[in-house]
Parts: structure tokens; sequence; C-alpha cells
């Protein structure tokens, strides 16, 4: 059976997600793109020696701008498009999940599934307010799939 081709865009790369991103490698043709070279929490771990542990195909995304100290990211709609993948991750109800939906529009790139990971219960998910509580409403809706850890 053929496997799964899927892109994760994940923030950054953390000791903990290094087991995760190996096994779901062994189980789906799999490429992590990071949004940044460091976690902006643990700007002391060694990058080069998670990188090494690392047994999946990743890069790291660096066109964007930075806007009130945040830097978005730009470019995901060219990966999407180079890589086709099936699936695409996104992470939380970002800004980044509403750039994928997007890029999915406007490039009909419908015919891969959208799937959210989000590290907030159920509980949280429906207590939130405002503007994040939309987000999850829209994006939830909008989502293929959603996986809380």
């Amino acid at each position: 059976m053929a496997r799964l081709r899927t892109l994760i865009f994940h923030p950054a790369l953390a000791t903990y997600r290094i087991d995760l991103f190996n096994a779901l490698n062994r189980e789906l043709d799999l490429k992590v793109w990071f949004l940044n070279r460091h976690v902006h929490y643990h700007k002391d771990l060694n990058q080069d020696r998670l990188r090494a542990a690392l047994e999946c195909d990743h890069d790291f995304i660096s066109t964007g701008f930075s806007l009130m100290q945040r830097d978005f990211r730009t470019g995901m709609g060219r990966i999407i498009r180079e890589h086709r993948p099936d699936v695409v991750v996104t992470h939380e109800f970002s800004y980044l999940t509403l750039y994928i939906l997007a890029c999915k529009k406007l490039f009909s790139r419908g015919d891969c599934g959208l799937t959210l990971w989000t590290a907030e219960n159920p509980k949280l998910l429906r207590d939130r307010g405002g503007i994040r509580r939309r987000l999850r409403l829209f994006c939830g809706g909008a989502a293929d799939s959603m996986i809380v850890y």
C-alpha cells in the first residue's frame, strides 16, 4: 500500500517532538517544514543535535515578514504545489492554518486533506472566547480532521 504523502508545517523543532516525527516518518511519506530555527522559549536547545536525531525529511521556511515582534512565514502555497501532498498538517488555530486554507482554495488543492493538531483539550476549545473562539470554529469547520494531543 502506498504511504500517504504528508506535509507538516510546525513552529520549530523541540526535543519532545523528535520521537513523534520519527514515528510518523515510519508510517508516512513525510516532509516537515519548520517556521522557525529555534523554539522561542528554548533558544538554548542544540538544534544541530536535534536535527541529527530527526529521521524525516525536513527544512526551514525562510521567506516572510515580521509584524509587531511576530514572524509571519510565507511560501507554503508553493511548497504544497511542489510536493503535491495527500495531507497537510498545521499547528493550532493560527494564521498559518488560515494561510493554508487560503492556499488550498486559491490553488485548487482541494484534493489534499487538512489536519489541525492542537494541545488544547475539548473543554478549553469549548470555553474559549473572542477571536480565538471564532478562529477555532472557522478553522475547525474548514479542516478535514483534527488531532487533540
